[in-house]
């Protein structure tokens, strides 16, 4: 692995802890790009604040783990998982706990995110 490889790898790791575990928003603008874009829509930072608010609106408590994240020059693969808990509010999970499990593939380009791609579209949710 590359130095760039393993800036980005902890970039990618930072952003998932802080902005969508901590709702740290002033991360955002330090790792994603101006340009950025998740599955090729173009995605402000309010839009991604806004949908991390949403998480939190639905499901208070959540907490993502990246169980796997692996670097290569300009990309970083994570794999995720989401632990919902109990009382949410996610009409598929019927307010039980549950969880999802989930891949993003992010290229860099100087520095920053410029785009997120989802693998398979949205997880499948699994009743704890």
């Amino acid at each position: 692995m590359t130095q760039t490889s393993d800036e980005n790898k902890a970039k990618a790791l930072r952003l998932w802890d802080q902005a969508l575990n901590k709702r740290n928003y002033a991360v955002i603008p330090e790792i994603d790009s101006p340009n950025y874009k998740f599955n090729g829509a173009p995605q402000t930072f309010a839009e991604i604040e806004a949908f991390i608010d949403w998480i939190n609106s639905q499901a208070p408590g959540y907490e993502f783990v990246v169980n796997y994240a692996i670097a290569e020059g300009e990309t970083v693969a994570l794999r995720w998982q989401i632990n919902i808990p109990a009382g949410n509010k996610l009409p598929v999970t019927g307010g039980k706990a549950a969880h999802a499990i989930g891949a993003n593939f992010l290229t860099f380009e100087n520095g920053l995110i410029i785009t997120n791609d989802q693998a398979g579209g949205l997880p499948d949710v699994v009743i704890d």
